[in-house]
């Protein structure tokens, strides 16, 4: 079993892709943040987030994702404060990040194919936006409260 707290560090691995059942244990509502950057992972498995009810911050940065799995969006990261997702190819079909209700970090710059936004929490005080070239230069922040920094296209 993880210990509570823990960080799971897979930066620079070169994985292009994470087994099936990558985090579909139990054992994963333990970890508290969880580091997948600077790999080549073009997709993540459907449940890939089920279990993760302790997670504070994910970097999935530097990769290749063109979108995110039904299960992490679906709410499967309740506590989620952090999520980096710069530097991918995410698409247009970008879900609802309004179940992430803690979510204060939200970075999706250099998605040079993203074209809109999915609904934004209120609770959202940072949005990278940067390199986003896709995106109009004033995009649409539906849902999104105050923020505290916008960095635009």
């Amino acid at each position: 079993p993880l210990a509570d707290g823990v960080k799971v560090c897979l930066s620079n691995l070169k994985l292009s892709k994470l087994p099936h059942a990558f985090a579909a244990t139990p054992q994963w509502h333990a970890v508290h943040a969880l580091d997948l950057s600077c790999n080549a992972l073009s997709s993540l498995p459907p449940d890939f987030g089920k279990h993760f009810t302790s997670l504070h911050t994910l970097w999935l940065d530097h990769n290749k994702l063109t979108s995110l799995p039904p299960a992490l969006v679906a709410g499967g990261a309740p506590q989620l404060q952090h999520l980096a997702l710069h530097d991918n190819d995410l698409r247009d079909d970008l879900p609802s990040f309004a179940s992430f209700a803690l979510l204060l970090s939200l970075r999706l710059d250099r998605n040079a194919s993203l074209r809109s936004l999915g609904k934004l929490p209120l609770s959202l005080r940072v949005l990278h936006l940067e390199g986003c070239s896709g995106l109009p230069a004033r995009p649409e922040l539906e849902g999104a409260g105050t923020l505290a920094e916008l960095q635009l296209p």
